[in-house]
């Protein structure tokens, strides 16, 4: 008996755990460069979902050319001298956007240190502002073309839920209401994105006002910085591709079948007279 012949059976359960084992997973978790996530939360990927970034947010350059004209917005940039040391990241963007409902302030900030960076909850009251509410919005991403299309599978419509942080903040002279969230790369990177948005609020029957606000032009920047990636397991792609699709799930369960077998499949025919 040879080698293959005497640990074919263990080899074969081996592969077969394995084939499940990638069958069973996401492409983020095979190709995890490929997908970041967009949070609401550092600690954990609660509410979090999936998405390709389409600007790299550590080159301010880059990140400068973003859209000044957004819909109804003119965008200016702000001088963000000072704000590096303070905040302990990188400013990359900083920009006022106006329009006829009023005005929104864009901020764009990296940290290569998460144990170092101070997020908002933080920030404000340093810069002598009191928080009068903490809470979550959500921000409802509609109309656009998320998901790529593949060989076989056309692009889909869909709209998508971003859960985001919430403050209201106060220092005896301005309001403020900040909706803000994280974008966080894979694995144990320690590299972090902030996108702050804020707007000024002059008192609380305001508040919704400006809420409805600033969640219209953060779903409309939303899908120019970002392509959502709607992750279903390798399976499910498969069975969701057609003929081809069936095929392959065919051969990756036959194979490791066939190793477990060997012996017998073999040992029988070498025994025919």
């Amino acid at each position: 008996m040879t080698l293959l012949e005497e640990y074919s059976p263990i080899i074969g359960m081996l592969v077969l755990a394995f084939v499940i084992i990638v069958l069973f997973s996401t492409p983020s978790m095979i190709l995890a460069k490929e997908i970041t996530i967009v949070g609401s939360d550092l600690a954990t990927s609660e509410n979090a979902i999936p998405v390709r970034t389409k600007m790299d947010f550590g080159d301010k350059e880059k990140v400068r050319n973003f859209p000044t004209l957004i819909g109804n917005y003119s965008g200016v940039d702000c001088d963000t001298s000072g704000l590096t040391e303070r905040l302990k990241a990188d400013v990359t963007l900083m920009r006022s956007y106006r329009s006829p409902p009023g005005q929104i302030f864009l901020l764009i900030l990296q940290s290569k240190n998460r144990s170092s960076f101070h997020p908002p909850t933080v920030c404000y009251p340093a810069l002598g502002y009191e928080i009068e509410e903490e809470s979550t919005a959500e921000i409802v991403i509609h109309n656009e073309s998320w998901i790529e299309a593949g060989p076989w599978r056309e692009a889909e419509k869909s709209t998508v839920s971003l859960k985001v942080k919430k403050l209201v903040v106060s220092n005896g002279e301005e309001r403020r209401m900040v909706l803000y969230f994280y974008v966080k790369p894979p694995l144990l990177s320690d590299e972090i994105t902030l996108i702050r948005i804020s707007a000024l609020t002059f008192g609380e029957e305001e508040d919704e006002k400006v809420l409805t606000t600033m969640k219209e032009f953060t779903s409309e920047i939303f899908p120019l910085m970002f392509e959502y990636r709607e992750e279903h397991v390798i399976a499910t792609h498969l069975l969701g591709s057609g003929l081809l699709g069936w095929i392959t799930l065919v051969l990756l369960f036959s194979f490791p079948i066939l190793i477990a077998l060997y012996p017998r499949i073999f040992g029988w025919r070498s025994n025919e007279p």
